[in-house]
């Protein structure tokens, strides 16, 4: 197996646990305001990872980088957690879940548009062909205009796009420039450091340390805590220094399948015929980037 394939099946299996998780956390959203949820999930997360990093791989800050690289773990951090984190639950809370899931994969055309600006990574006329078709089964999908709440949800979903898309360049780019200073570990270090961080003080501020919640929604948090951010934000950074960026979000863009699968046994969505259309465009064009992407390997 070689380091592309290896790199895609972590990435898939991410996705699909990040998927089943979301269909989780809607139920809870009911019950847990997105901000306590937020800040608790980066505590716990935040909490594992330092244990993983600190402890049992004797890993040691480093401070001698350059004012280019620290602004960018800077605003990984701020951008993942402050922003992405924080608007990715106040947006789930507004929308149904599968809508939820769709609406990030514009993570993925953005990211692109953005790595030809930021990281001069052409896309391929095929891979733009990919994520047109992909931006098209997101028309189909959205047949008739959302109602004013899912307006607001979707503006929320546009905060988590733009920053989810700035993070993945400047991931990206300090995989590429320096390999040696920072490794996926080391950047979600210090993106928990600069972004969780003053989050989780925010949050201990405002709701403090007593906070009823059921043992149910405790579970989803720890969930979250432990596989999206600890165990998830370490593969994501670390299948970047292997995948192109635009690539890695546009393959991630199908957790949707996978909200779907999860969201009609557990929520019992169901889903319309133009919505069930709108995901098959999408894995079209989601296929074609991939069957370009090991041709030109």
């Amino acid at each position: 197996m070689n380091q592309h394939t290896k790199a895609v099946l972590q990435l898939l299996t991410v996705v699909a646990i990040a998927a089943l998780i979301s269909v989780l956390t809607k139920s809870t959203l009911n019950r847990v305001s997105p901000f306590t949820f937020t800040w608790l999930q980066v505590l716990i997360g935040g909490f594992v990872l330092f244990n993983y990093q600190w402890f049992r791989k004797q890993h040691r800050l480093s401070f001698d980088f350059s004012t280019k690289t620290w602004f960018y773990l800077i605003a990984i951090g701020l951008l993942n957690f402050v922003f992405a984190r924080l608007f990715f639950m106040l947006s789930l809370q507004k929308l149904p879940v599968v809508t939820h899931a769709y609406l990030i994969n514009l993570t993925g055309i953005l990211t692109m548009i953005l790595s030809g600006i930021l990281l001069k990574e052409k896309p391929s006329k095929y891979q733009w062909l990919g994520a047109l078709i992909a931006f098209l089964g997101l028309t189909v999908y959205f047949r008739e205009i959302p109602v004013p709440e899912q307006l607001l949800g979707i503006l929320y979903v546009s905060v988590v796009i733009l920053s989810l898309a700035l993070t993945n360049n400047f991931t990206r780019f300090l995989m590429m420039d320096k390999p040696k200073q920072v490794n996926a570990q080391s950047i979600s270090l210090y993106a928990i450091i600069f972004g969780g961080i003053p989050l989780v003080l925010s949050g201990i501020y405002f709701d403090g340390l007593v906070l009823n919640i059921r043992s149910y929604d405790w579970l989803v948090v720890f969930l979250n805590g432990i596989f999206i951010i600890a165990i998830g934000l370490t593969v994501f950074n670390h299948v970047l220094g292997v995948l192109r960026s635009y690539e890695v979000s546009l393959m991630a863009s199908g957790s949707v399948i996978f909200a779907a699968l999860f969201a009609i046994p557990i929520l019992n969505v169901t889903l319309a015929w133009h919505e069930i259309i709108g995901i098959l465009i999408m894995m079209l064009g989601l296929g074609l980037v991939q069957v370009k992407r090991e041709s030109n390997n």
